[in-house]
């Protein structure tokens, strides 16, 4: 009898879920924005799975590699999944993007949010000796992007 039960509530969420009104424009090119998240978000899961056995040392990177791609438990997949849904979250933001602009969907708001993208991430490479400017002169660089961002 519970089970009975039980086949009902999903039976009634599955209606719930596919009585939705969906208007006709919208397409497989809508959820772009969502699969993008949703890989994201399986990076941040498979990520943190292989954070138990990974060794970012240059002595230690590559032997720990092969240890979780031959002994550790299910750790191939862990890590074919998380290289697969790497390379599908860029190939799903190119499109979103390209999907965004083809549109004319665009705003102030998005305009900002690129700005801080493309300025805002290069703090997290501060290690690299690529980026000798950003840690010089930092005090340049916010009034560099505070000025863009009133301006937006």
């Amino acid at each position: 009898m519970i089970g009975l039960r039980n086949v009902s509530r999903f039976s009634a969420i599955a209606d719930d879920i596919t009585s939705k009104y969906v208007p006709p424009h919208v397409n497989i090119f809508y959820c772009l924005g969502g699969i993008t998240l949703t890989c994201f978000l399986v990076q941040v899961a498979t990520g943190f799975a292989m954070t138990f056995y990974y060794r970012p040392t240059v002595t230690e990177a590559f032997s720990s590699v092969q240890y979780i791609m031959t002994e550790a438990n299910f750790g191939w997949l862990i890590r074919s999944v998380h290289r697969w849904s790497a390379s599908m979250m860029v190939l799903m933001m190119i499109l979103h993007v390209f999907r965004v602009c083809g549109f004319g969907c665009i705003n102030s708001i998005f305009w900002c949010n690129r700005l801080f993208l493309t300025l805002g991430p290069n703090w997290l490479l501060g290690s690299q000796d690529r980026n000798w400017c950003t840690r010089s002169h930092p005090t340049n660089r916010i009034t560099f992007s505070g000025v863009i961002t009133w301006k937006c």
